[in-house]
């Protein structure tokens, strides 16, 4: 981003700055009440520091100019001193080191991390000599002291020829990797068509099975509809007695065959039994049917 963005920054964060200092002076004029009260107006406050410094350190950060950088300075650490000292306050006040700023954080549309507060980027650019003395004389104390930093291992050299070896065994170790990982691909790929082919012989297609269910389930339906009322509808031929006892040998009583040498005693003994029988074969037929369609 340009000066001029960190410029307006800076001028947006020092309103927002002196409009907090504001309305700070004026909550401390006004009586204490709860405690609750005055933990929210500390965590309000603390919260608002919080943006103010962020965007501070930002402007800081970027800023080019080296007298804005100089004033700007001596805000941010005020700032920060004004946090510690909300921060002490609201430890005096719970008792507690956490505190949960839930609600006033759902008040002021703000998400957790705003309240992250960074380490400042000029504690280790402009304090890097004092960093690497710091470094040095913990170095030189350790080494007086015998334990000293871990020494690296020496590296080994190596020709080239060996070189050029390890390379290629690398190279085509990879190389077999991926050639055994696509074989295993297209083995996968021929085992799946094969078992679908022969998945398919052995089962019907999903059209000509519904077709089959359907054509069953309607034939069952007509019979369960239509199969008594033949009996009883006129004109409608019931099979004579011959072709019912060579359709169906066991529906006939025994001993019964004897007494059909007779025509007309034989339909007179075996009508009712035949329309009995029917009868019961059309029931039977119409509760499997049901049974089938409600299973279905």
């Amino acid at each position: 981003m340009s000066n001029i963005t960190y410029n307006q920054m800076w001028r947006q964060t020092q309103e927002a700055l002196n409009s907090l200092l504001d309305k700070e002076s004026q909550k401390r004029a006004e009586p204490p009440r709860s405690e609750v009260f005055i933990f929210q107006m500390l965590a309000t406050f603390y919260i608002k520091y919080v943006q103010i410094f962020r965007n501070l350190e930002d402007a800081y950060d970027q800023m080019v100019h080296p007298q804005k950088r100089i004033l700007i300075r001596k805000v941010l650490d005020g700032v920060m001193g004004r946090i510690l000292e909300l921060k002490n306050e609201m430890v005096e006040l719970e008792l507690a080191e956490f505190h949960y700023f839930d609600n006033i954080l759902q008040d002021l549309k703000l998400t957790p991390q705003q309240l992250d507060i960074p380490i400042p980027k000029y504690f280790l650019k402009e304090k890097v000599e004092v960093i690497k003395e710091r470094e040095k004389i913990l170095a030189q104390i350790l080494a007086d002291s015998g334990v000293g930093l871990p020494m690296k291992s020496p590296s080994r050299t190596m020709p080239l020829e060996d070189a050029v070896k390890a390379i290629q065994t690398a190279e085509r170790a990879r190389q077999g990797r991926l050639r055994a990982l696509f074989m295993k691909h297209i083995f996968l790929q021929e085992f799946k068509a094969r078992h679908s082919r022969i998945i398919g012989e052995r089962i019907a297609d999903v059209g000509s099975a519904a077709l089959r269910i359907q054509k069953v389930s309607r034939a069952g339906g007509s019979w369960l509809a239509w199969g008594p009322r033949r009996l009883t509808q006129p004109g409608v031929r019931v099979p004579g007695c011959g072709q019912l006892a060579a359709r169906n040998p066991g529906a006939l009583p025994p001993g019964g065959r004897d007494r059909f040498s007779h025509p007309g005693r034989a339909v007179r003994l075996a009508r009712p039994r035949r329309l009995t029988f029917i009868v019961k074969r059309y029931e039977a037929q119409g509760i499997f049917f049901t049974c089938f369609l409600n299973r279905w």
